[in-house]
């Protein structure tokens, strides 16, 4: 789960990719189970799993450089609490979108237990039937078997073109050549965007992960008035997860944070049932920690075992990413500050536009802009906190990017 940052291997190497797979997949289904901060230097994105790093800012910044921090960070957040009414067209508008009349359109997420999965279905869903296309979904199941005959079933159907989520080409490498040899587009969804750019026959899509991540270090830093003491539990699995907490919540508390402390503990998914102690050791290590940060709504789960453990529980505050029901309950309930997330039945309707792009022989779009919202206690009594609204968009917004998406397809309202 990441975005555009750093370098990303190219789809077509192959070089370390199978030691990944794993961790890789493994993350995933964690999702489903629901440091340099401020230092002068940092762990290294290889560091091994379950070492833990701590910095701290110099002695020497000045306490307007602490306010403008906080300041700074405060204003992000008001930037982004708002629910989303504009939208901008990704691309020109499609032209014989008729065409495709009739074509079966193939999504294959990782796991289908993956929440915020269900809400990128109902967007393609909606989105499909709006160009009088089918889709079919098919689960990956986090198994290479089951992801290739997923790839190999919308070769054997002719689909118009696949939708992937979450899963790494060589994952299944062999399948997504079939796919491509048979001349039907793929979208690689939520995979870092890669330094090249997408081509009419493979092109990318995804969130903004170092943002959201930046933003949850904002909340952490307005909170605490710019003086936290943070721990962030860092899946550290591959660049897809890495990238958010080094290239988004890292750099932001180095930037706007000056006297806060970081410490960071680095796990990967395989060893995901060390989490609760690698969390009570950072406390043994650091009693003085006050704010959490799991890096997703499901690491909560590994992390609150470990806080009762230290004895803290009921003492530090956490913040988070991807606003799922879980992550939006607990704001309600006062168990966390922050949520941070994207739209992830908006994210359905992008998958079309780009899909339907490259059926027509267009330039897919290079980087989308999904959208982000902040979650926390000024505007969460707003939301209705059901699985209805958590697969609608309607937490993030009117949904006006529904009529401006048809009307760029020329399908009108």
């Amino acid at each position: 789960m990441s975005s555009s940052a750093g370098r990303t291997p190219r789809p077509s190497r192959k070089h370390g990719a199978r030691k990944r797979l794993l961790p890789v997949v493994g993350t995933l289904l964690a999702l489903a189970l629901v440091a340099t901060g401020c230092g002068k230097s940092k762990s290294s994105d290889n560091a091994n799993a379950g070492t833990t790093t701590s910095t701290t800012a110099g002695q020497t910044t000045t306490s307007s450089a602490a306010n403008a921090g906080i300041t700074k960070a405060e204003a992000e957040l008001a930037k982004f609490r708002v629910a989303s009414t504009g939208f901008t067209a990704p691309g020109p508008a499609l032209t014989n979108v008729a065409s495709l009349k009739g074509k079966v359109v193939y999504y294959v997420p990782i796991a289908l237990q993956v929440p915020f999965f269900q809400g990128v279905i109902a967007g393609m869903k909606d989105s499909l039937a709006a160009v009088g296309m089918t889709l079919r979904v098919c689960d990956g199941a986090a198994n290479p078997s089951a992801a290739a005959k997923c790839l190999d079933q919308a070769v054997g159907e002719k689909a118009g073109a696949v939708v992937t989520d979450s899963i790494p080409v060589e994952f299944a490498s062999n399948a997504f050549t079939s796919v491509q040899n048979a001349k039907i587009p793929v979208v690689l969804g939520n995979q870092p965007y890669p330094d090249t750019p997408g081509t009419k026959a493979m092109a990318y899509l995804s969130y903004d992960g170092p943002k959201m991540l930046a933003l949850v270090a904002d909340a952490v830093i307005s909170d605490s008035k710019g003086k936290a003491n943070v721990l962030i539990n860092e899946v550290n699995d591959s660049i897809a997860t890495t990238i958010a907490i080094d290239k988004g919540a890292l750099p932001e508390f180095q930037q706007l944070c000056p006297a806060c402390k970081v410490t960071v503990n680095k796990f990967t998914t395989a060893n995901y049932s060390t989490l609760p102690s690698l969390t009570a050791t950072a406390f043994a290590k650091e009693p003085d920690i006050n704010y959490v940060i799991p890096q997703f709504d499901s690491t909560i789960q590994g992390t609150l075992p470990g806080l009762q453990t230290a004895g803290v529980a009921s003492k530090v505050k956490m913040a988070t990413s991807t606003s799922t029901l879980l992550g939006l309950q607990m704001i309600k309930d006062g168990k966390l500050i922050a949520d941070v997330g994207f739209d992830s039945y908006k994210e359905g309707w992008a998958y079309v536009d780009q899909a339907m792009r490259m059926m027509l022989g267009m330039d897919p779009v290079q980087k989308e802009d999904i959208g982000l919202r902040v979650f926390d206690s000024s505007n969460i009594n707003d939301l209705k906190l059901t699985p209805e609204a958590a697969n609608t968009g309607e937490w993030f917004g009117p949904g006006a990017f529904k009529t401006e998406f048809k009307k760029l397809w020329g399908v009108g309202a």
